[in-house]
């Protein structure tokens, strides 16, 4: 092993072993691939089922209890995966098998099927149980004989994995967004495999290096890119008496694992499926799931307290210490993680992501900078890597450049799209249809749009002498109060039900008004202006559809819309468009290909295709749509741009003590939601959010999240002896797990929430909650000081 470690140093790139940058791409690709699919999951599955880019039109609170367990299951596997690499398989073959299975896993969700999904998800959980946990092993394997170049190998490996983040997150999102889900989903599987292969093929670079299983499992911590390595400690407590896990112990463990998986199952099974395990502990309102998840949080807390008061006091203290921090670690990522769910439904249906004429040109010549520069780099480090071991591993490097090429071509199509992108106005016809009998009765069509509308409670009114979009948040009939009741917003059968009855009550009455004028809808344009206008002023606006049957009495009237295409158009051109929004009113224009499509599709799900005919009434400017995907490579791009300034403020005689980052971290945290509550408060149905209000919030987010990850892994081992690591490892991956699960079952009451209260309401849950937390643990300093016993 000396002397593979010693060859390895022999080759060096930017003063690190060659190998190190083979780690890099597999990682990067491996981050491409998982970022990649993961900003696409919940922006596919509840968009809608006709219209542009069709998706499974689930709800969001569905979308998030199926991502939420997703993202939970990510964290647990790994635990498995590094036990089995330790034991049987070695680092590298895990590495393989791990990134095999989920290259696998991506092409299955390319299919875009019930069943290929699931299977997907499935395969991607398991690749990372063995890929995750191996990868950072090997690193310490390496650097064993030279543990000073460790902190510099890990600040390589991790810009690795924010670069990997930031092109997955931008490349497979254009692609889904602009072409087509599956390719967004494909493109990810492609990279996976050449990532998979590359990092095969240069197996002879590391010798045995990671090849064979370890006859003493050690768990190597990874440290993130702005943190020391941590010293070891003289007082690690190897002198503490054996703490053996009891019978009891042992049972606590598994009644814990079993129900907490269950519920993790059990959570998607039940919202999607209306199949619940749980049903059966129900307690009045309270859901069977939360009732057997307050079990098992009884019983963890009191293997968890039985467990620590069995050491020693400055042993018992530290741990006490650390479960502090895992506890306020939940809500971090609790917040944080509503960049996979909710900010992205956010992103895509209340942010203003249109650009034309010259602030078209500033974002795509931002964009081609921020784009282009990073790839140069990367490339720079691929032809030094090439120098250094063409001779050794050729056909590795070979596949390398195959990827880069690959990853060149999408990026020059991709500018080239935008930069030559023009805007036109397109007029098309829509039908009128007025909040009173005379035309909502005309037909059955008719009145059932209108139903749908009564429970959305949008509806368009002329006001000040322009159309303005509102939603109806109470109505009075002939001194009565009319108003659709809410149930609490658990999705189950019995829930379900009585909303259902709600729903009917409130329609019928509407319905039976003999006079709509003497109804009063009461609405608001800022979250304290109310307003009323008569029903009999509402209505609402249906485009034509080439599928739709036209009743002589219908109202027709003309609309102006604007589309955005790379295609060369003229004035009075005819063309096909299709709604590119949930709410229909964004267009985007049809190709030859999207149009077959747009009317197969139709014909497949029996419904109309959405297909609209419009005319061309005016050529505009330059002209760019911000795809959703993109607000999300935010964070890794602020993350390469402040990591090196948190590094030196962490390094410098000002670095915060671990209870003050954790503050900060949580208070910018709350900041950058606290923006989001701000920018969309008094925000009226049919306006958007500037998107600098997003921008921003990604910017607080990243700088929180550089605040509290130094105190993250690394407190493993400076709180806990040696040879407990192992359990606390996984108390804090178990952490971070429920930070997801909690992160994604909460975002996916966006739209409940909203529909409730406010969007503002919803964020200013994410700005108090972070706060709040952040406020605590600062106060807790002096007691968390006192508990870690001199470590820092």
């Amino acid at each position: 092993m000396s002397t593979d470690i010693q060859n390895l140093f022999k080759d060096k790139v930017l003063g690190h072993p060659a190998g190190l940058f083979v780690l890099f791409f597999t990682e990067m690709w491996e981050r491409f691939s998982f970022y990649g699919m993961r900003v696409l999951l919940v922006n596919f599955l509840t968009m809608a089922l006709v219209g542009y880019n069709p998706g499974w039109e689930w709800s969001v609170e569905n979308a998030g209890a199926l991502f939420g367990t997703y993202a939970m299951l990510l964290y647990i596997t790994p635990i498995v995966g590094g036990i089995i690499a330790d034991k049987f398989t070695g680092y590298r073959w895990a590495v393989i098998i791990g990134a095999f299975i989920m290259t696998l896993g991506h092409v299955s969700m390319a299919f875009e099927t019930e069943a290929s999904l699931y299977i997907g998800l499935a395969l991607l959980v398991i690749g990372t149980g063995f890929f995750k946990p191996t990868m950072t092993s090997i690193i310490s394997e390496m650097y064993k004989e030279n543990p000073e170049k460790k902190d510099g190998a890990y600040t390589i490996y991790y810009m690795g994995v924010n670069a990997g983040a930031f092109f997955g997150m931008m490349l497979c999102g254009y692609l889904a967004e602009k072409i087509g889900w599956a390719w967004g989903f494909g493109l990810a599987g492609v990279f996976m495999l050449l990532g998979t292969i590359q990092f095969w093929l240069a197996g002879k670079l590391f010798g045995d290096i990671g090849a064979k299983p370890s006859k003493n499992v050690e768990l190597e911590i990874p440290q993130n890119i702005n943190e020391e390595y941590p010293e070891k400690r003289s007082d690690d407590g190897d002198d503490e008496k054996p703490n053996p896990f009891t019978t009891i112990d042992k049972i606590l463990i598994l009644i814990s694992s079993v129900i907490g998986l269950g519920y993790a199952f059990n959570d998607p099974l039940s919202k999607i499926a209306g199949f619940d395990m749980f049903s059966a502990l129900r307690i009045g309102s309270l859901e069977g799931q939360y009732v057997a998840v307050l079990f098992a949080l009884v019983a963890f807390l009191y293997l968890v307290i039985s467990r620590i008061g069995r050491y020693t006091k400055v042993i018992r203290d530290r741990m006490i210490a650390f479960i502090i921090f895992a506890f306020f670690t939940v809500f971090f990522w609790m917040s944080f993680e509503q960049g996979a769910s909710s900010l992205i439904v956010f992103a895509r249906d209340n942010v203003d992501r249109m650009l034309s004429g010259n602030a078209a040109i500033a974002f795509n010549i931002i964009n081609a900078l921020l784009t282009i520069i990073p790839l140069v780099i990367i490339t720079y480090v691929l032809y030094l890597l090439w120098k250094k071991t063409y001779n050794k591993i050729s056909t590795s490097n070979v596949v390398l450049v195959v990827c880069f090429l690959l990853m060149w071509a999408i990026v020059g199509w991709m500018l080239n799209r935008d930069f030559n992108t023009v805007a036109y106005d397109a007029s098309y016809k829509v039908v009128k249809t007025n909040a009173d009998s005379n035309s909502y009765k005309i037909d059955e069509n008719r009145l059932d749009l209108y139903k749908d509308k009564l429970l959305s409670g949008k509806f368009f009114a002329l006001i000040d002498g322009e159309e303005k979009s509102l939603v109806i948040d109470s109505m009075t009939y002939d001194g009565q109060i009319i108003k659709l009741k809410k149930s609490e917003l658990y999705d189950n059968k019995e829930k379900k039900e009585e909303q259902r009855k709600f729903n009917d009550e409130y329609i019928n009455k509407v319905l039976s008004f003999d006079n709509s004028k003497e109804a009063v809808v009461f609405y608001h344009k800022k979250e304290k202006e109310v307003f009323k206008i008569p029903l009999k002023e509402l209505y609402f606006n249906t485009a034509v559809t080439e599928n739709m049957v036209i009743n002589p009495a219908y109202v027709i009237e003309e609309k102006t819309t604007s589309v955005a295409e790379p295609q060369v158009l003229s004035r009075g051109d005819k063309i096909y468009m299709i709604a590119k929004n949930n709410e229909g009113s964004e267009f985007g224009y049809l190709t030859e290909e999207r149009l077959a499509f747009a009317r197969e599709n139709g014909k497949n799900l029996n419904r109309d295709n959405g297909v609209v005919e419009a005319k061309i009434t005016k050529v505009k400017e330059n002209e760019v749509e911000i795809t959703v995907s993109w607000f999300s490579i935010l964070n890794s791009f602020f993350i390469i741009a402040f990591a090196s300034f948190f590094s030196r403020w962490w390094e410098s005689k000002y670095n915060p003590s671990a209870a003050s980052k954790y503050a900060l971290g949580l208070i910018i945290m709350g900041v950058g939601f606290g923006l989001l509550a701000f920018g969309s408060a008094g925000i009226q149905e049919g306006v958007k959010v500037s998107m600098i209000w997003l921008i921003l919030a990604y910017l607080f987010h990243t700088l929180g999240e550089l605040c509290l990850s130094p105190v993250g892994l690394s407190y493993v081992s400076k709180l806990v002896p040696a040879r407990m690591i192992g359990f606390m490892f996984g108390m804090w991956y178990l952490a971070i797990a429920i930070g997801n699960k909690l992160a994604a079952v909460i975002g996916g009451q966006i739209e409940n929430i909203t529909k409730e209260y406010s969007l503002s309401t919803f964020f200013m849950i994410f700005t108090i909650v972070p706060v709040a937390a952040g406020v605590l643990v600062y106060l807790l300093n002096p007691v968390l000081k006192k508990l870690m016993h001199g470590v820092k």
